[in-house]
């Protein structure tokens, strides 16, 4: 049976060249059909493939401005208005001529409002007018077009003023910390009431003091600090940890668990010295006990080596790791999960994880220090990686001897490099570990499949969350901003220099020296996004250098900081050129001693200026053999120079008299 998706219908998939409407959506197929009615089947995993590479775009084009990522309910509400366009099509096609408009829109929301997700809608039916607006915005901006306005709607301005705040807050240092039979309702009758007498007192008029002005109030506090009022420390930790595990685990993202173990093995750099342990990343799918994402690092547990790993989550794996390893089973899974769990390790926490996941609309939550139990999958996939792991050299720990009895000998058998390591773990992810069936005990759908039997089995009964589009994933990593100030040659964010056709247009709109907002990915320093302050959207800027290496903005900085090594070497360099002239000395004073009455002296200031001068011609000759970037066509157009008109060497060099 064919299901219809209709947050996929209408994209658009570019596939060599010719673009293909999609027109039906199902959990093992999409079929696409091109302006000639021409029509390809794709399976889902080539779909999703194509939609993470960025082929795939809404039918109004593929927007240059950072994409608004909605809320729950705006996909709802979404989702409702297209399925209302889509049965009052339908109704009108069926029947052409014999039902109005009117009628068709009342059928539609009949049938649509049946459905538990759209009950909330069952006494909003939409007027003959309102379903006019909702076919032009689709047309004009695709499924954008139906997404509920409602970042403009509401009174900012606050429902209560400063003093009744303030009552509030007293009342509830007061009674709350100490008093657990204060209610909501008994909270604003004693509020109020302080209120109108302080208003009385002060000869004040009194503003919004009821209810909801209480709600408001106490909506504004954060709950980590209430419940620690009432109970002690450590007693409302573990039940706010514990409220936000609410969760079923039924189908692939649902949960998937996230953590960072320091692997059993030594390794070594390529000339065979040992430098010690790597530490893995892992992203494991609750569901079906496949790992998602799989990342080897030489530094400890770091926000970066979490956000990487939580890329690859959404992103397929490309085909150069397939072929490097030689990999035989090659699945590409990947997908927007809907909760993510971690623990309490610094690298999950801070300023760039968790606004990651916010972005994207990821709920995420993080377990209690010293309960591994919270999140078995990946500890079981660990498990049985560091068993794969003690049967390669190097290895720290062995059947038959402890970890850390073996270190020493482990120093002695150090071969592996981390490419070579991390080549290895690739190959088992995919062909030894994805085929391996689990225990019913192992899984939470107790089954006893292997995890990517159990991923096609449930990817063919609904439907999967896409992965994000190339401009949604850049939306959801660039969280850190600054305001930055507009230059001639572009915009400077940590020392490096950001331009595009786009800025430029900019420049020439508000003019230089203006302050505009910049977001960034602190992790990738080759693009940045740029307010424009005029629409109110940002724009994606890329760095002026083309050959600029995808590193944070932090590891930019230290590689360009001089470390301690290079300072002692450019310190015995320095001597060493001491030395050296010293050395030219003592050879040219002997050497006039020798030819003192002979030689004829040449001024050292001339001597100088001509050896200047051939050294910087030849300096000269020696860079322009290499092809510059503008010629090579790797520069953009915004930092290219304007090409000027050749001089042309006249044929007859003009006399006096020519020139009078």
């Amino acid at each position: 049976m064919i299901v219809e998706n209709a947050q996929s219908l209408g994209d658009l998939i570019d596939l060599d060249g010719a673009v293909y409407e999609v027109v039906v959506r199902s959990p093992a197929f999409v079929i696409g059909q091109s302006s000639e009615g021409k029509r390809i089947e794709l399976s889902d995993q080539e779909y999703r493939q194509c939609r993470a590479q960025g082929r795939v775009k809404p039918a109004s084009g593929s927007p240059t401005h950072i994409p608004r990522i909605p809320d729950e309910a705006a996909r709802r509400e979404q989702q409702y208005r297209i399925e209302i366009l889509r049965e009052i099509n339908e109704t009108l096609q069926t029947a052409p001529g014999r039902c109005k408009m009117d009628e068709a829109i009342g059928l539609a929301h009949a049938r649509v409002t049946t459905k538990p997700a759209y009950k909330t809608f069952l006494n909003d039916r939409p007027k003959r007018r309102t379903v006019f607006y909702w076919r032009k915005a689709f047309a004009q901006e695709g499924r954008d077009g139906l997404l509920p306005r409602v970042k403009d709607r509401g009174n900012r301005t606050a429902r209560h003023d400063m003093v009744f705040e303030d009552t509030v807050l007293d009342i509830l240092d007061r009674f709350y910390g100490t008093n657990d039979r204060l209610t909501v309702t008994a909270l604003s009758d004693r509020a109020k009431y302080e209120y109108l007498e302080k208003c009385a007192k002060d000869k004040k008029e009194p503003n919004a003091c009821g209810r909801a002005s209480t709600l408001a109030v106490l909506n504004s506090l954060p709950y980590n600090d209430l419940i620690k009022m009432r109970l002690d420390s450590q007693d409302a930790r573990q039940r706010i940890l514990k409220a936000r595990y609410f969760h079923h685990v039924e189908l692939p993202l649902d949960l998937v668990e996230i953590d960072c173990t320091p692997g059993n093995i030594i390794l070594s750099d390529p000339l065979g010295q040992a430098i010690g342990r790597p530490t893995i990343c892992a992203a494991v799918d609750a569901a079906t006990g496949w790992p998602l994402s799989l990342v080897v690092s030489l530094r400890a547990p770091h926000s970066e080596l979490v956000s990487q790993t939580l890329r690859g989550v959404m992103s397929p794996t490309s085909d150069d790791i397939f072929d490097r390893a030689g990999i035989q089973n090659r699945k590409k899974m990947c997908g927007r999960p809907k909760t993510v769990s971690v623990d309490q390790g610094s690298e999950n926490g801070g300023d760039f994880v968790e606004p990651v996941l916010r972005n994207g609309g990821i709920e995420w939550f993080q377990n209690i220090p010293g309960h591994p139990e919270d999140k078995p999958f990946v500890e079981r996939f660990f498990r049985e990686l560091n068993q794969f792991i003690e049967t390669l050299p190097g290895s720290t720990a062995s059947p038959l001897m402890q970890n850390r009895t073996r270190t020493k000998k482990a120093m002695n058998e150090a071969s592996l490099t981390i490419e070579d390591f991390e080549t290895i773990l690739q190959k088992w992810r995919f062909d030894v570990y994805g085929k391996k069936a689990r225990r019913k005990i192992q899984s939470p759908l107790r089954s006893n499949e292997s995890p990517i039997d159990c991923w096609n089995r449930l990817a063919a009964q609904a439907l999967l969350p896409d992965p994000p589009t190339p401009e949604e994933m850049r939306a959801m990593f660039m969280v850190s901003g600054e305001t930055r100030v507009l230059q001639k040659y572009g915009i400077e964010v940590g020392g490096i220099q950001y331009n595009s056709d786009e800025l430029m247009a900019l420049l020439a709109g508000i003019g230089p020296k203006q302050r505009v907002e910049v977001q960034y990915d602190p992790a990738d320093i080759r693009e940045i996004a740029v307010l424009n302050p005029l629409t109110n959207q940002h724009f994606p800027v890329p760095a002026k250098e083309t050959e600029v290496l995808a590193v944070g903005f932090q590891e930019a900085r230290l590689r360009r900081k001089k470390t301690q090594k290079q300072m002692d070497e450019d310190l015995a360099a320095r001597a060493t050129a001491f030395a050296l002239a010293e050395e030219a000395d003592r050879i040219t004073r002997n050497r006039n001693a020798k030819s003192r009455g002979n030689k004829v002296k040449t001024p050292m200031k001339a001597a100088r200026e001509i050896e200047a001068t051939r050294v910087q011609h030849q300096r000269i000759l020696d860079r322009s053999k290499q092809p510059t970037a503008v010629a090579a066509g790797s520069k953009r157009a915004a930092n290219r120079a304007i090409a000027k008109n050749p001089v042309r060497k006249p044929a007859k060099i003009p006399t006096l008299i020519d020139m009078e």
